[in-house]
């Protein structure tokens, strides 16, 4: 081959970067920064948990019970070149609020219902509500509808935003 790197270049040029990609370490300046970390998972080692902060950084806190999907304030005490490792600062958890309930069987994920009557006086359905199956249809119908647009907008913007630079 006649275009062909000489061996020795190769692996100098390899050498170098693995040099370079060992002295990259991004996290160093958090270290000992307060910071807001909602807790999502538990990591393969058994030993921490795994949260993440406003930047979605991974950071590793030691496992307690009780933590799973609450957000904790934490120091940061040491740094890897993927993720950072907290420590617990109290022992209450920030903005700590209690699980919603289960839906009842049948019933639709994710509509906040307060009740037979949601906030805005309409009723869903629910026990002693007197709408009719048809009335529940058109407000399904109507949710789908705003989410269909909501979508459908978001997907013209980014359209256009790859096809004409806009925005």
């Amino acid at each position: 081959m006649k275009n062909r790197v000489p061996t020795q270049v190769v692996k100098e040029r390899s050498r170098r970067m693995s040099q370079l990609f060992q002295s990259y370490h991004p996290y160093d300046h958090k270290l000992g920064e307060t910071q807001r970390v909602l807790i999502t998972e538990r990591s393969h080692d058994g030993v921490h948990l795994v949260g993440h902060n406003k930047f979605y950084d991974q950071v590793l806190v030691p496992a307690e019970e009780g933590l799973m999907g609450r957000t904790v304030e934490v120091k940061i005490t040491a740094t890897g070149k993927h993720y950072l490792v907290g420590e617990r600062l109290s022992h209450s958890a920030v903005g700590l609020t209690t699980r919603p309930r289960p839906a009842p069987k049948g019933a639709v994920s994710g509509s906040v219902r307060c009740g037979p009557v949601t906030e805005c006086g309409a009723t869903h359905g629910r026990q002693g509500s007197s709408q009719t199956k048809k009335d529940r249809r058109t407000v399904l119908t109507t949710d789908a509808f705003i989410v269909f647009v909501a979508l459908s907008v978001g997907c013209m913007g980014l359209w256009l935003r790859y096809n004409y630079g806009a925005f």
